[in-house]
């Protein structure tokens, strides 16, 4: 499953998606088993997560920047 997402992206459908798209700063979950808005990630062993979404100049969500650790992790900005 994880050489999918490196391959085609992220699913739609994840409540991640929504998240990053009215998002204006960079979202971090230090354990993603906590949050439903990283749901999803913990089923691949993902459990901290950095997600910075990249907007169009029209406010569109069109990707992310991520970054992932396999165990519970405090983020600092």
């Amino acid at each position: 499953l994880m050489e999918a997402l490196l391959a085609h992206g992220l699913p739609q459908d994840l409540p991640l998606i929504e998240a990053l798209e009215s998002a204006d700063h960079v979202l971090f979950f230090d354990d993603t088993r906590q949050n439903a808005v990283a749901s999803g990630f913990p089923d691949l062993g993902v459990h901290a997560l950095i997600a910075a979404p990249i907007h169009d100049r029209e406010g569109r969500l069109v990707g992310a920047l991520l970054a992932h650790v396999f165990h519970p992790h405090p983020w600092s900005a």
